[in-house]
């Protein structure tokens, strides 16, 4: 089962990976599939691809939660292009929350990603510069309480707020 999952997991990132790299309006670059330490940081120039990483929390038992964990720790470095960003945001109990805005940093998306996974609360890293904001863009505070007290409110909320960024973007929905 375990092995079934990651699989399962590993395939549908590709797949939104692949989808992505064909409306890329730039040919891709190869990327290297060096571990995670060596990645070169991201280019300054503008990004070529948005994905957002919602995870429905709580996903399952603590080993479902690694194997979704680990499976989107190994996608980052290899199917993600230097030239895309991230946000990862998860939903807790009728709550919103953004663990990362979008980034080029992987390490700052691991550590979302592991935050996101398990519901808990992370401040993100401030957005660099060439990527929009997510929580910029997101209604006010009261207004999102309000339209998120589902998780059908919040993927129309995410899609909304995304609408308005400029490129491709891929939705990627990690739940039960």
């Amino acid at each position: 089962m375990k092995h079934l999952l990651r699989a399962a997991v590993a395939a549908l990132l590709a797949l939104c990976a692949l989808s992505g790299a064909a409306v890329a309006q730039e040919p891709s670059t190869s990327v290297d599939a060096s571990p995670l330490g060596d990645v070169a940081p991201a280019p300054a120039g503008p990004v070529e691809r948005y994905f957002l990483l919602l995870f429905d929390s709580p996903l399952g038992g603590i080993r479902q939660l690694d194997e979704v964990s680990v499976a989107v720790e190994e996608w980052l470095p290899h199917e993600l292009l230097p030239a895309d960003a991230a946000a990862v945001v998860s939903y807790y109990g009728q709550e919103l929350s953004v663990a990362q805005d979008f980034t080029r940093d992987r390490q700052a998306l691991i550590e979302a990603v592991g935050a996101a996974v398990r519901g808990q609360a992370r401040a993100s890293a401030p957005v660099e510069e060439g990527c929009p904001s997510l929580l910029a863009r997101l209604p006010a505070q009261d207004d999102l309480s309000r339209r998120a007290t589902s998780f059908y409110g919040a993927l129309q909320v995410l899609a909304e707020t995304v609408d308005s960024v400029p490129g491709p973007k891929g939705l990627l929905v990690f739940s039960k």
